[in-house]
């Protein structure tokens, strides 16, 4: 499990979807997806979650990987935004 430094993010889960081609046996990659899990209020709104610390070194590594997308993701946000400002 990967986790994201976020207040309302209860965790982030990683899943591979692979293709076997049943009469050769060969295994492809065909993709990979990250869902972020938002914990509710009884009123359907984000609740502050306590922070998930890793502990493992592949919880460890997982916690940077993650890091890194919501980074890029963000800074994704940013270039876009500006180009619609004609910055």
């Amino acid at each position: 499990m990967g986790v994201a430094e976020a207040n309302t993010a209860g965790n982030v889960h990683g899943g591979v979807i692979l293709h076997e081609t049943v009469r050769t046996g060969e295994v492809t990659h065909t993709s990979t997806a990250y869902l972020t899990m938002v914990a509710l209020d009884d009123e359907g709104r984000p609740a502050a979650v306590p922070p998930v610390r890793p502990v493992t070194p592949d919880e460890e590594r997982r916690a940077r990987e993650a890091q890194l997308r919501r980074d890029n993701r963000l800074d994704e946000r940013r270039r876009i935004e500006s180009a619609r400002e004609g910055r």
